[in-house]
């Protein structure tokens, strides 16, 4: 069965085509296509954006089944196995376990998987050289002929990367709003993805702090506007700052000033995008005491206007 890495528009179908008991997995404005045979089902779907673009692939096997990922350009994937491992054969010879969250850069080339029989669900973003000033991308670019893995053995997904996923499959904007909405999205796996990878092996947690930093990321989901300072955070939980600030970007990959911030204006695309609330409302309830710097922030953010959002909804 063909799994497509990277494919033209002209590979995909209506949506309408999908049979109505596999239509819940849908995500709105997302190019789809469905093939079912003897030895089983995928429903794929590729969700555009301007930098990157996403793809999901649901697989239903019924039996040991060969997959044959192919790409039709060359492409980096940033690559989240949702579900089984797979081993996965490169170009040159290279086995890979597919398992958590894994770099490739492939080039355009048809490629080998194989599957243990069962329910799976891939999910990858795909990017070129040029969408990323990561200096690891420019270094591998320059040997394009050849396929590679960055981290050579698979990274664990963070609660923060599995929100942000979540976040994607859930999606419901449509047109312009989605594909603002699923390119931040892409950006903060991928910014996640290199932090993880810069961080990898420097700092060793003991379980009582990572149930404390699991505790204070909670708390910033579901309560952002109490996050003022480290000082206060730290004090609060009975940590020090120091333990707070390096213990929490180590094991989340991202920083807590970043998470809330990323928490706040999340949020804020939504209300704007499928409420009634207005700017100011917005701006207030977030903790923003001047709707000017809400506008920047929310903009810079982005890469768009409120205005934009508003109007596109």
């Amino acid at each position: 069965m063909i799994l497509p890495i990277e494919a033209t528009n002209d590979f995909f179908e209506p949506s309408s085509k999908i049979p109505a008991k596999y239509r819940s997995y849908l995500i709105p404005g997302a190019l789809t296509r469905f093939t079912q045979d003897n030895e089983g089902v995928i429903l794929d779907q590729k969700i555009p954006g301007r930098k990157y673009t996403g793809w999901v692939h649901r697989i239903w096997l019924s039996n040991l089944t060969l997959l044959y990922p192919f790409a039709v350009k060359d492409t980096w994937a940033l690559h989240f196995w949702l579900a089984r491992r797979i081993p996965a054969k490169l170009e040159h010879g290279q086995t890979v376990i597919l398992d958590d969250c894994t770099l490739f850069y492939l080039p355009a080339a048809e490629y080998t998987a194989w599957p243990m029989p069962g329910n799976a669900i891939s999910f990858h973003i795909n990017f070129d050289e040029f969408a990323s000033s990561n200096q690891e991308v420019s270094e591998v670019a320059a040997d394009a002929h050849r396929s590679k893995i960055i981290n050579e053995f698979p990274y664990p997904i963070s609660p923060v990367s599995f929100r942000i996923i979540k976040r994607v499959f859930s999606c419901k904007f449509l047109g312009r709003c989605a594909e603002i909405y699923q390119e931040r999205n892409f950006k903060n796996l991928l910014d996640c993805y290199w932090q993880q990878n810069e961080n990898k092996g420097k700092y060793q947690l003991i379980k009582t702090i990572k149930t404390i930093l699991q505790l204070i990321r909670e708390q910033a989901q579901l309560q952002p506007l109490l996050f003022s300072s480290y000082e206060s955070v730290a004090r609060n939980f009975g940590i020090s700052v120091q333990t707070l600030r390096e213990g929490f970007e180590s094991y989340f990959h991202i920083t807590l000033h970043e998470y809330v911030r990323q928490e706040k204006l999340m949020t804020a695309f939504e209300w704007l995008a499928a409420s009634s609330k207005k700017v100011e409302e917005v701006s207030k309830n977030l903790g923003y005491h001047n709707r000017a710097f809400f506008e920047s922030d929310f903009e810079n953010y982005f890469e768009c206007s409120i205005t934009d959002v508003c109007r596109f909804k």
